[in-house]
């Protein structure tokens, strides 16, 4: 199965180095039954400031489930990104406004380096908690990674963060639902 993805994606090469299986979008597009072929379509809020590094990581994990997967990658549009070069965001990159008219099976919302502010602090916390609210009520499921586990806690549960000398990470016990396209195969 292959990874769909719009073509010129600079991690593309990198991941086709790998055994990766890469199917350009715009070629796929011309298929005929074009939607019948695609087994699982995911959004991906990239809010992390080095884009690619953090589309390369996804990427190769999305490749493990077996599935024809198209990814939409979506940018914040209330803020630019400081570290990604805006040319390449823009070229990529979908506002979730010009994606939410989409079908997604999927949403994942990574991290951000921002996890010492308030969430209310946060200059797009408005956009990000319409996205949120998007993707609970029109996608399957939704992937909240790092700093935005904790903002959906937050929005959805009132769980505020308790602040910490230093990172932690590690290994937790989870249930993981084995008819989810996105993680059952874990």
């Amino acid at each position: 199965m292959a990874l769909i993805l719009p073509k010129g994606l600079p991690v593309i090469n990198k991941l086709l180095d790998e055994g990766i299986d890469v199917i350009y979008k715009e070629d796929f597009k011309k298929e005929l039954k074009y939607e019948e072929n695609i087994d699982t379509k995911i959004a991906i809020l990239n809010l992390m400031p080095i884009k690619i590094d953090t589309e390369l990581d996804l990427l190769r994990r999305i490749d493990k489930t077996g599935f024809n997967v198209s990814v939409e990658f979506i940018k914040i549009s209330t803020r630019e990104s400081k570290r990604s070069c805006n040319e390449y965001v823009k070229e990529f990159y979908k506002t979730f406004d010009e994606a939410k008219g989409e079908y997604f099976d999927g949403f994942i919302i990574t991290g951000a380096p921002v996890e010492q502010m308030e969430f209310e602090e946060v200059d797009y916390w408005n956009e990000l908690e319409e996205i949120m609210d998007y993707s609970k009520r029109k996608t399957k499921s939704t992937l909240y990674i790092c700093w935005a586990a904790q903002a959906s806690l937050y929005k959805y549960y009132n769980v505020k963060k308790l602040p910490l000398s230093q990172k932690c990470f590690g290994v937790f016990k989870h249930k993981v639902d084995k008819d989810s396209k996105i993680v059952g195969w874990i």
